[in-house]
């Protein structure tokens, strides 16, 4: 489909899919509702937009992926399922995936170096990394204040910030200077940014919750130096 045009000349998609299906147990495979559920889907897109799917990698799958698999093959066309690509191991399906899409488009998460916001707008809450975040208490009238170190120029500063209720505000400054306008943080959107450095020096990362007068603030944060 590569190049093609609709009737009023705009490019024909193709979607390349990543579905990660590690925490998929065996109520879900035994639910009548959940299958009759994904075969109504299934059948749907069968039906209006068999061309759309350029590939599906489903990683992580365990064996009640597979009996789920099987219970929906039967609703799917045979040029659907040759473009379904089943990996079970970590290391099986990262080189895989980094080989198919460009590591700045492909999260973290799966091998590449994308940070996505997409889980604040669909409701999807990331698995526990103690590796990865941070967590810290703001209390009522505080502000947290977070020294990063820069050693060279041209660097980049990431970011990813979330609370779990309620909101607080955050910026970043540099020799007082806000280099980041202040956003603020809600529980439903995080703040998922990168800074470029063009100076090396000490970053300041504020996250204020001093208008609140009685709510402290669940903050969890990731912040990290590209070079």
């Amino acid at each position: 489909m590569e190049g093609r045009l609709t009737k009023e000349g705009v490019p024909v998609t193709q979607i390349t899919v990543i579905q990660d299906v590690g925490g998929l147990s065996l109520k879900y495979v035994a639910s009548l509702q959940f299958i009759e559920y994904l075969k109504i889907i299934t059948e749907h897109f069968e039906s209006n937009y068999p061309e759309i799917l350029r590939k599906c990698y489903v990683i992580n799958a365990s064996r009640s992926f597979q009996l789920l698999f099987s219970i929906l093959k039967p609703v799917m066309s045979g040029k659907t399922i040759e473009k379904v690509k089943i990996m079970t191991k970590e290391e099986e399906w990262k080189p895989v995936l980094l080989d198919e899409i460009p590591a700045d488009q492909l999260p973290e998460c799966y091998g590449g170096t994308a940070w996505s916001n997409l889980h604040s707008f669909v409701g999807y809450k990331m698995k526990k990394d103690p590796e990865s975040l941070i967590e810290y208490t703001v209390a009522p009238g505080d502000i947290l204040r977070i020294p990063v170190d820069v050693p060279k120029e041209n660097c980049t500063l990431k970011w990813n910030a979330r609370i779990d209720s309620f909101d607080i505000d955050f910026y970043v400054t540099f020799n007082g200077d806000i280099v980041f306008p202040t956003e603020k943080i809600e529980s439903t959107k995080a703040s998922v940014g990168s800074l470029h450095c063009d100076s090396l020096g000490v970053f300041t990362f504020h996250f204020d919750n001093s208008y609140s007068l009685f709510r402290s603030k669940t903050l969890k944060y990731r912040i990290k130096v590209v070079e």
